[in-house]
């Protein structure tokens, strides 16, 4: 994954980028509130100076997952800062967890913190995983918007998002599609189908 990443990251270009208006989309209004600028200049700034990484899906809108045109919101494990590399699969063990600990329990207060956020469906920006279970690992919890429209078939076919992310600014947003390297695009449809096979 990171070397399809890569790909979309060359076909992004250096900072500060030129992407396109219709392309750009404003930060969250959780991720943006007390800030001077405003939600859609926030996002410039993402797109334009912001780097790209991977975000692990731990929940979302439900009807996110059947297509339609409805935009809806997702919580994602991501790594920190531009330096940071945390592969696909550390991501997914470290994510699986996550999506573990409503169910669980817990009873270490971290992990209790993380469990009570999802379970009230809270917006999170850049929430400290539980040492526990990110084992050293520079990862947060975020959530972003989602348009149906920004991904291939128009659904939440996936548990993987690319996304932009700023060292100096909270707000983390979705890559659209129409940013996604050719090989992105058959990496979700190829992790769609595993997903489908999954649930059969």
């Amino acid at each position: 994954m990171l070397d399809l990443l890569a790909l979309t990251r060359r076909a992004l270009g250096s900072t500060p980028r030129h992407v396109p208006s219709r392309l750009i989309r404003p930060a969250p209004s959780w991720a943006s509130a007390g800030s001077d600028e405003d939600a859609l200049a926030i996002g410039a700034r993402v797109f334009r100076e912001g780097y790209l990484t991977s975000g692990y899906v731990v929940q979302a809108s439900r009807f996110l997952f059947e297509p339609g045109d409805l935009p809806g919101s997702a919580v994602v494990v991501h790594a920190t800062g531009r330096e940071s590399v945390v592969s696909m699969d550390r991501l997914v063990r470290i994510g699986s967890e996550i999506v573990t600990l409503t169910s669980r329990h817990p009873q270490d207060p971290e992990q209790a913190s993380v469990a009570a956020q999802l379970a009230e469906g809270a917006r999170l920006v850049r929430f400290p995983v539980p040492g526990a279970v990110a084992r050293g690992a520079p990862v947060a919890l975020s959530t972003v918007e989602v348009r149906a429209a920004d991904l291939p078939g128009r659904h939440m076919r996936a548990w993987f998002l690319p996304l932009l992310a700023h060292d100096e600014l909270p707000s983390v947003i979705a890559l659209p599609r129409g940013l996604w390297a050719r090989d992105l695009w058959l990496a979700w449809d190829d992790l769609a189908a595993e997903a489908i096979e999954e649930e059969a």
